[in-house]
Order: structure tokens, then sequence, then C-alpha cells
């Protein structure tokens, strides 16, 4: 990924799943499908603040979902929160 552009790391990922980023009042702004060839390093998926519509999140506290299938464990589900706050370059 590219140094100066804004995203999250989500670290220790299991090899495939889906991830999906709520506001906080629920409405629904992004879906990650990734496989172990998108993942970094160890299990580190980057997500570049971008709605499904290709703008920019804005300031704000957003839910995140992760939905993975192993197997021999079945579907797990994994809920977390984090935080954007911008500010002007200067």
């Amino acid at each position: 990924p590219d140094m100066n552009t804004p995203r999250v790391m989500f670290t220790h990922m299991p090899p495939t799943g889906t991830l999906r980023i709520y506001t906080l009042s629920g409405q629904f702004v992004q879906q990650i499908h990734w496989t172990a060839a998108d993942l970094r390093g160890a299990g580190d998926l980057f997500y570049d603040l971008r709605t499904r519509e290709g703008t920019d999140l804005a300031s704000g506290l957003y839910i995140w979902v992760l939905t993975t299938t192993q197997s021999g464990s079945g579907t797990q589900v994994a809920r977390g929160k984090f935080v954007i706050v911008r500010g002007r370059a200067q």
C-alpha cells in the first residue's frame, strides 16, 4: 500500500473472510472479501477508508463485523469499532 494513502490495518486476520463496515447508526458503508493472497505480513489486511461509492469516510465512529468460515470450526463472527479523525493538511 502507498504510505500516503489514509488507511486502517486489521491485523492477525484469518486466511479468508468478509469484513463489513457500518456507521454507528447502522448504515452499511463497505464490504471487503479477502483471501490469503490479499493479506500482508502476519495476516494484515489494509482498508483504504473508502465507501462502496468510492468517497472518503467522514470523521466518526465506525463498526466492523468480520465473518469467516474455518473448516472444522464453522462460521465465526467478530465485531469491533474504530474512529476516524480527519484534519486539514498543513
